[in-house]
Order: C-alpha cells, then structure tokens, then sequence
C-alpha cells in the first residue's frame, strides 16, 4: 500500500503542475483577447506559439498521469480512480479539488477562447468587407483608364 500511497503523491504533483500550466493557458487567452482590439499581429502570433508550448506540455503530463493511475489500477486489481472508495482511500482530498480546478479552469478557459474566436470572426467578416469594396473601387478605377482621373471615376461611381 506505501507504492499506492507515493504513486497517489506523483499524481497530486502531476495535477498541480497541469493546473499551473492550464492557468498560464487561461492568462495568455486573456492577452489574446486585451491584442485583438489592437493590431500588433507580431504579439499575436507570439501567444499563439506560447498556448501550442503549454498544450504540448499538458499532453505530455496527462499522458504521465495516465501512466501513474494504470500502475495505482494494476496495484488494485480492480476499479477505478474515478471510484470514490478509492479516491477516498489511496487518493488525497486535495488531488480530487485539484482535479475540480482543473476541470473549472479549462471551461473557463473555453469561454475566453470562444469569445476571441467570435471577435475574430467579426473582425475577418469586417476585412472582407473592406477588401470586396476596395476591390470594387480598384476595378471601377481601371475601368475609367487613362481618360479620366481616379478622382473623377469615383465621382461617376457615386452618381450611378
């Protein structure tokens, strides 16, 4: 039972560390969010390089906690973490608020993420706008050619 006992510790590390990281995640979302009402894509960028570090990061503990509960299973023969006899008996209470804050940080981290995808969405839908009429503005100027000036086809375009 002391294996049980120490690979539970391993397991509360692990958490801790994942809900360090997940935390960090949920900051750079909220940069994200502060970036996007100005235009510094560099910065942007950046944040994006900085949240595909961390997830890569949080894979690679999941994947050491799913190594550890296998080991604390096989120790136990039977059932699983998620059993609250267990949990109770071979896993500290703080591993279980661990996991809570854990689970309630990466929703809120979902509602950060979702909001700056909306926003996103608006600001590509406004560009589009902006580039179709540029576009329209570029061909009626190319249509008027050399007999007339820029100035005088955009007056013809306002009059049709």
């Amino acid at each position: 039972m002391g294996d049980i006992a120490q690979l539970a510790g391993r397991l509360k590390t692990l958490a801790q560390e994942k809900l360090e990281l997940i935390q960090e995640f949920r900051l750079l979302s909220l940069k994200q969010e502060e970036i996007l009402s100005g235009e510094d894509l560099a910065e942007w960028e950046n944040l994006l390089e900085q949240k595909e570090t961390l997830i890569r990061r949080i894979d690679g503990l999941d994947l050491q906690a799913g190594q550890l509960e296998s080991e604390i299973l096989d120790i136990l023969g039977t059932g699983t973490l998620e059993d609250p006899l267990l949990l109770a008996e071979h896993l500290w209470q703080e591993t279980l608020a661990l996991r809570q804050t854990i689970r309630e940080t990466i929703a809120e981290v979902r509602r950060i993420d979702e909001a700056v995808t909306n926003k996103v969405l608006v600001l590509r839908e406004d560009l589009a706008t902006k580039m179709h009429r540029l576009q329209r503005e570029k061909m009626a100027v190319q249509a008027y050619g050399p007999k007339t000036s820029p100035a005088g086809g955009a007056f013809l375009d306002q009059k049709e």
